[in-house]
C-alpha cells in the first residue's frame, strides 16, 4: 500500500491558520504591555513595616548610671546595715511603684490580643499613614490598569490585522500604487520600452468632441497638428488584455501533466482567471482512471506599475475522473515582474478544499519574450489530499 509523502508545503500550508492566531496573539500582548502602566516598586516613606507593629522596648538603666552621693554625706551603706540573726530584712514594700523591668511574656501576649480584638492599632501614626497610601497606589493603579486594558486589546487586534492583510497592502505600498491611476495595457511585454502596463493620464483622443484646442490669436490648425505630434509620442494602451499559455509538467517519475490557463484583465482592475489539468497516470493516493483538475476565478488587480502587477481573488474547484465530479472553494493570488526585456518573472499559488481533501498548488517560472510569445520554464508544485507533486515545468504563453 502506498503511503502519501507529507511535504514542506503541505505543512506550511497547514500552519497558515496557526501563523496569523500567533500573530493576533502577538500583537495582543504586545499591545498590553505598551499600555500597562509602570509600578513603582519602592515602599513609600512611612510604609508598613512587614516585621508587624512594633513593640515598646524596655530598657533597665546599669548600675553605674546612678548618681553618687557626695563626699561628706551619708552613705546608703551606714544608713542600712547587713542584716543578722538580731536584726531581720524589713519586710518588702507593695506599695512601691512598678519598675522599668518588663511585664512577663504571657502578660504582654495576653495584652497584644485583647488589643488587637478591640481593633486598637499599635502602630505609629506615621506608619499607618504609609501603609494606607500603599494600599491606594495599588488600588489606582489597578484602575488604570482596568481602564487602559480595551485600548490594548484594540492594538493589539489591529496589530494583527495588519500582519495578516500584509500580502495585500505591502505590494501596493511598495509599487506606490494609486487606485485612482487609470491603467492600461500594452500589446505585448516591453512594446512600448517600458514594461507591459502604462499607468499614468490618459492620452487626450482629438477626434472626441469638445477634445480640440481653443481658438485663439495662433492657428487652430497647427495646434491641432502640434497635439497629434506630440500624442503619437505617447504610448497609447488598450483598456483590457489577455494571455493564454500551454505547458507540460514531469516529476521524473512517471507522473506527468498537461495543463492549460487563460487570464482576462481589463482597465478597471477587474478579471477572470482559469486553469485546468490532465493528469495521464492517477494521483498517488488515488487509484483509477486519469483525472482532469482545474479552477474558475475571479480575480482583482490590486497593485500595478509599469514593471509588477499583483492581482487576487476566489473561485472553484473542480474534478472529474469517469466515476464522479467534485468541487470545492479555492483561493488565487498571483504576481508578474517585468525587470527589464526581454525577462519575465511569474508566480503564483492556489489554495483551497477540493472533494473534502486540501488542496494546495505553488508554481514560479522565468520566461523569455519574442514579440507576442514567451517560452518559460520553472518549478511547480501540486498537492491533493497529501499527493506532494514536484515537477518541473516548460510551456509556452501568448500574451494578446
Amino acid at each position: 500500500m502506498h503511503t502519501p509523502r507529507r511535504s514542506a508545503w503541505t505543512g506550511i500550508a497547514a500552519a497558515m491558520p496557526r501563523v496569523v492566531a500567533y500573530a493576533l496573539a502577538a500583537g495582543l500582548g504586545l499591545g498590553v504591555a505598551v499600555w500597562t502602566p509602570a509600578q513603582d516598586a519602592t515602599i513609600p516613606q512611612g510604609g508598613e513595616d512587614l516585621r508587624g507593629p512594633s513593640t515598646p522596648s524596655y530598657t533597665q538603666s546599669p548600675p553605674w548610671s546612678n548618681p553618687q552621693p557626695p563626699f561628706g554625706s551619708p552613705s546608703p551603706l551606714w544608713n542600712n546595715p547587713p542584716p543578722t540573726c538580731n536584726n531581720p530584712p524589713p519586710p518588702p514594700d507593695n506599695s512601691a511603684p512598678p519598675s522599668n523591668s518588663p511585664p512577663p511574656m504571657a502578660e504582654r501576649g495576653h495584652a497584644d490580643q485583647n488589643s488587637r480584638s478591640q481593633g486598637h492599632d499599635e502602630r505609629r501614626p506615621e506608619e499607618r499613614h504609609g501603609s494606607e497610601k500603599h494600599h491606594a497606589d495599588d488600588d489606582s493603579g489597578a484602575e488604570a490598569l482596568a481602564g487602559l486594558l480595551p485600548a490594548g486589546i484594540l492594538m493589539g487586534a489591529m496589530a494583527g490585522v495588519a500582519g495578516a492583510t500584509s500580502p495585500l497592502w505591502i505590494p501596493a505600498a511598495a509599487l506606490g500604487d494609486d487606485p485612482t491611476a487609470p491603467g492600461r495595457f500594452s500589446r505585448f511585454p516591453y512594446d512600448n520600452g517600458l514594461g507591459y502596463m502604462i499607468v499614468g493620464p490618459e492620452p487626450v483622443d482629438l477626434d472626441r468632441p469638445g477634445s480640440a484646442a481653443p481658438a485663439g490669436e495662433a492657428n487652430q490648425q497647427e495646434l491641432q497638428e502640434l497635439q497629434q505630434e506630440m500624442l503619437s509620442l505617447l504610448p497609447q494602451g488598450r483598456s483590457w488584455a489577455g494571455r493564454f499559455s500551454a505547458e507540460y509538467a514531469d516529476n521524473l517519475d512517471r507522473q506527468d501533466r498537461l495543463s492549460g490557463e487563460l487570464l482576462l484583465s481589463t482597465q478597471q482592475r477587474f478579471g477572470i482567471d482559469t486553469q485546468w489539468h490532465y493528469f495521464h497516470q492517477p494521483l498517488p493516493n488515488r487509484s483509477g482512471d486519469p483525472l482532469w483538475v482545474g479552477d474558475w476565478n475571479f480575480v482583482y488587480r490590486f497593485a500595478q506599475s509599469e514593471h509588477a502587477e499583483f492581482r487576487t481573488g476566489f473561485g472553484v474547484n473542480w474534478l472529474n475522473d469517469p466515476h464522479d465530479t467534485s468541487f470545492g472553494f479555492n483561493w488565487t493570488y498571483g504576481a508578474d515582474f517585468f525587470p527589464c526585456s526581454p525577462w519575465i518573472f511569474s508566480s503564483s499559488i492556489d489554495w483551497g478544499i477540493l472533494g473534502g481533501a486540501g488542496l494546495f498548488h505553488g508554481r514560479s517560472t522565468i520566461g523569455v519574450i519574442i514579440d507576442r510569445f514567451e517560452v518559460y520554464t520553472g518549478y511547480d508544485y501540486y498537492d491533493l489530499g497529501r499527493s506532494g507533486i514536484n515537477s518541473l515545468v516548460a510551456g509556452v504563453r501568448l500574451w494578446f
